[in-house]
């Protein structure tokens, strides 16, 4: 069943044409930089096994799917890291399906982190069948898209404000006011706190934020309030990696501040071919049910607005946008494993993404082996070893204890490369409250040498904690 869905996709190519920009192979002289680069070669092109634009949509019962947009944003001398990502684990990471989003802003001339993880449960909050949009050439093509909650109904999910204390069994949820009705939500206990709620019936009507009250469970002192979050992206079917439009609104878990994303992304260069054939060669396998596929866009176009707390406007453009697109076998891969990734866009054409595991204990100065991949001003596609060093300044998160790695210096043997990576601002974690575990995800910056000339660029710091 697999590889025929996979068949199915890749024959439906010839009854869609829909302009992209190629990919450019290798042409004979693979090193742009005037030197030959030792040990290494080119992935050939035909290898790849992404099929664009067929590969942007959804693919129907893959055990897991992400869409993430990252990126520098720039307004005037103001400059801002962002994230907006929707992804969905059918059968893994956690018992229950259910879609996450992760939306965060870090605003570095400012200072400030804003941030929020929202599990969709279905079948109340989401419909993971048709949640994000798949080809299908009985009913017709139609634009790409993707959403997670519903902009019209002001009840999106619960953060819990105070856990209260003495809880010996789970206490019940009341969702009342804010014009809507419907509203259902169910209190996770530990230690007895309540340290999560979810939201397994947004309801509908709600036109401001309901009042959420906690109840029972032989417990005192835990309240909550309602959010209204959510993600939509979309792009014409006639070029749907050009005029690519994210809109998301973040409800900061910590402040309740609102952050809202208005962008537009455009495609400049050829898709980035992860491991540069788009599919994971340590998986083994050939099909979606058990195999993890990925590709990117990079050095993407963007330009937009973003509204802080609906007082703070800034109109903001970049050229160093970030997409990727990871469809698959991998929610176990990335969810239950310790693991470091930078994605990094330089001044001299070059972009890469290094991945390594790291276990527990990470200690400072301490290396690890890990894997780069390498996209050429050519667009030609490299897959490489790297060594990973923490060579400087860890930030301890003071919400979940967990200490991240925040300069790296990533050594790529093969292109004569050194670069370090430092993060633009200390605080930019993402906590999972709904499970155990956390992410550091956020915008920096790149320097070092490549192939020995002096380079610079954009970057992006991922720390998983399981």
């Amino acid at each position: 069943m697999p590889v025929d869905r996979r068949s199915f996709l890749k024959a439906a190519l010839a009854s869609l044409a829909v302009p992209m920009l190629g990919r450019t192979g290798y042409a004979g002289d693979y090193n742009s930089f005037g030197a030959s680069y030792s040990g290494a070669a080119p992935v050939p092109a035909s290898s790849s096994v992404i099929n664009l634009p067929v590969d942007q949509y959804m693919h129907p019962g893959a055990p897991s799917e992400m869409w993430r947009f990252m990126g520098t944003l720039n307004a005037g001398d103001r400059t801002f890291g962002f994230l907006i990502s929707a992804a969905s684990f059918l059968t893994q990471v956690e018992a229950i399906p259910h879609v996450r989003t992760r939306i965060a802003l870090t605003d570095v001339t400012g200072n400030r982190h804003f941030q929020r993880a929202t599990w969709y449960m279905p079948p109340g909050c989401i419909d993971l069948n048709n949640w994000a949009q798949s080809p299908n050439l009985t009913k017709g093509w139609v634009d790409w898209s993707v959403t997670a909650g519903d902009v019209s109904n002001q009840l999106s999910a619960i953060a819990v404000v105070n856990p209260g204390s003495g809880y010996t069994s789970q206490p019940t949820v009341t969702i009342t006011g804010g014009g809507g009705t419907g509203g259902q939500a169910l209190a996770g206990t530990s230690g007895g706190k309540v340290n999560f709620i979810w939201l397994t019936n947004p309801g509908s009507g709600y036109t401001s934020a309901p009042a959420v009250t906690i109840t029972g469970g032989g417990g005192t002192g835990a309240t909550a309030r309602a959010c209204y979050t959510y993600v939509r992206m979309n792009a014409p079917l006639s070029l749907p990696a050009q005029n690519m439009t994210v809109r998301a609104l973040l409800n900061d878990e910590a402040t309740a501040a609102t952050v809202y994303f208005d962008l537009t992304f455009s495609m400049q260069r050829p898709p980035f071919i992860v491991w540069g054939t788009g599919v994971n060669p340590a998986d083994g396998k050939s099909d979606l049910d058990t195999h993890d596929y990925y590709y990117a866009f990079t050095n993407m176009q963007a330009s937009g607005t973003i509204l802080i707390n609906n007082n703070e406007s800034y109109n903001v453009t970049a050229n160093v946008g970030w997409m990727g697109h990871e469809y698959g076998n991998f929610g176990d891969t990335y969810e239950l494993t310790n693991y470091m990734q930078q994605n990094i866009q330089l001044d001299n054409g070059v972009s890469l993404m290094n991945y390594c595991p790291i276990g527990t204990g990470t200690t400072m100065t301490r290396q690890y082996n890990g894997n780069a991949t390498v996209q050429m001003p050519d667009s030609s596609m490299w897959y490489v070893p790297s060594v990973v060093t923490i060579i400087g300044q860890s930030w301890t998160s003071s919400a979940t204890g967990y200490t991240y790695h925040t300069k790296l210096q990533i050594d790529i043997p093969s292109f004569n490369t050194s670069l370090i990576v430092t993060a633009m601002m200390d605080s930019q974690e993402i906590p999972f409250y709904q499970r155990n575990g956390s992410i550091y995800d956020g915008v920096a910056s790149a320097s070092g040498n490549f192939n020995g000339l002096l380079v610079s660029g954009a970057a992006w710091l991922m720390e998983n904690v399981p």
